[in-house]
This record gives structure tokens, C-alpha cells and sequence, in this order.
């Protein structure tokens, strides 16, 4: 399985029960698939089986579970129109491919995507509002490695968060308070690829407000 690595990390270190992760059905897998009238990258449908549903806890602040997942017709919020309109607002010179897949998307502000055209674990891309490049760089050369990523970096910013609680920093974590940690990481709080940054805490903190 593309994800294996990603779910033992998860399982081992990430503090949610089993009872709080909850996954797709076979049924609604093949729903979107007709739905979106083509077949998805078999490493997605993993992710959709594992907790397409959401997982409680984890990656707060992120539209990656149903119903805000591309193809419904009943979902609330279209995360690839809401894509194209953060491209529009930041003049951004390269369009979004014709066969992208945005699966996430960050505030309002960072997105992520893969192409349906290059295969079973494709390579992910993202966008974040402020990034200085003008072209779509590959954040993670496949998506079993961006879904490992994302769980690492998720378990060091609550690491962090609890760390900051331990030494009494600051009276509340809150977003507004977070706000300018949030717009020096222009593209996820890893940063852009080759940039360090610390994580941000309010990305994953059940208690931010």
C-alpha cells in the first residue's frame, strides 16, 4: 500500500483514536470516481479509505475531507473554483493544469494538487499566496511522501505547541496572535521547497480559536 508509511507514523505517534478517523466506503469511492467520470490515483483512494471523512485533531485548518472534496455536487465549497480564484487574486502567470486535482486547501490562502495524468502516486504541487515564483513547483515527488510529510510535520507543531504551553508562552494561542507567524510561511509552515521555517502551531491546535 502507497500510504503504509504515512498510517504506522500516524498510528504510532499521532494521539486520536481509532474511533475519531474515519474513512470513505469502497461505495463512495467508486461514487466520486463517477462523479468526477475518471479514476483516481490509487494512493488517494487510500487516503480517502483511511480518513476521507476526517480525522479528529489533525491538520485543522485544512479542506481535505468530504463534503469539500472536488466532485460532489452537493459539496458546499469548491475547493478547485476557490483554487483559480487565489490565482486570479495574486495575478499568478502559470493556469492551473487542466487535469489538476486540488485536494486541500489552507485558510483560504495555500492549496495543494496532483494531476490526473501522472499516475498511481502522482507527484503533488502547491500554491500559497505571496510565493515569489511564478510557476507551480512539485512540493512532494509523490503523494504517499507528501501524506508522510504532512503527518511529521503535524506531530512537531503539536510537539511544539505543547512545548510552548509547558514554558507558560503567552497567556492564549490564538489565530489572530499566530496571524503573523502564519504570513512568513507562504507555502505551508515546512516553507517553500528548500526553506526551513518552525511549525505553526494553529494549523493543528484543537484549542486555537
Amino acid at each position: 500500500m502507497y500510504l503504509d508509511a504515512a498510517m504506522a507514523l500516524f498510528s504510532e505517534r499521532e494521539a486520536i483514536p481509532p474511533e475519531d478517523v474515519h474513512g470513505f466506503t469502497e461505495e463512495e469511492v467508486l461514487h466520486l470516481e463517477q462523479e468526477l467520470g475518471q479514476a483516481l490515483p490509487a494512493a488517494y483512494k487510500e487516503f480517502l479509505l483511511w480518513m476521507g471523512h476526517g480525522a479528529k485533531g489533525f491538520m485543522v485548518g485544512d479542506l481535505m475531507y468530504f463534503p469539500r472534496i472536488p466532485g460532489y455536487a452537493e459539496a458546499p465549497w469548491d475547493l478547485t473554483k476557490e483554487a483559480h480564484k487565489l490565482l486570479d487574486e495574486s495575478a499568478f502567470p502559470e493556469p492551473l493544469p487542466v487535469d489538476a486535482f486540488v485536494f486541500s486547501m489552507h485558510e483560504g490562502y495555500q492549496f495543494w494538487f496532483f494531476r490526473f495524468t501522472e499516475g498511481d502516486d502522482p507527484p503533488v504541487y502547491g500554491f500559497g499566496d505571496g510565493q515569489t515564483k511564478d510557476h507551480f513547483d512539485v512540493i512532494d515527488g509523490t503523494f504517499s511522501e507528501f501524506m508522510l510529510r504532512t503527518v511529521d510535520d503535524d506531530i512537531r507543531a503539536k510537539q511544539q505547541l505543547e512545548e510552548w504551553r509547558r514554558r507558560g508562552r503567552g497567556e492564549a494561542i490564538t489565530r489572530a496572535n499566530l496571524a503573523p507567524l502564519s504570513r512568513q510561511l507562504p507555502l505551508r509552515w515546512r516553507g517553500e521547497p528548500g526553506r526551513t521555517a518552525d511549525p505553526m502551531p494553529c494549523k493543528i491546535a484543537p484549542a486555537c480559536t
